[in-house]
């Protein structure tokens, strides 16, 4: 890979990730797992948007490497992924 296509992808690496902060709903959610780790379902009741949406920005920061899913049982624990 050139100089010049590695430089790409990092700025395109950038891009995506300031796309992913670019959401209110999005920064919501880190603020509130930056507090305490929490479920999609404690997620679901703290925020006043649909399930799927939540569902959908939660995806997005994981994508981006945001934040982490931790199985608890049949739950998975959504966290900060580097502190």
């Amino acid at each position: 890979m050139s100089f010049q296509s590695s430089r790409r992808v990092q700025l395109d690496r950038v891009e995506e990730l300031f796309k992913a902060l670019g959401s209110h709903w999005r920064l919501e959610i880190l603020k509130t797992i930056a507090q305490k780790p929490s479920s999609q379902c404690d997620l679901d009741h703290q925020f006043p948007i649909e399930k799927s949406t939540i569902s959908r920005h939660v995806k997005v920061l994981s994508i981006n490497h945001l934040v982490r899913m931790d199985p608890q049982g049949v739950i998975k624990l959504i966290s900060i992924k580097d502190q």
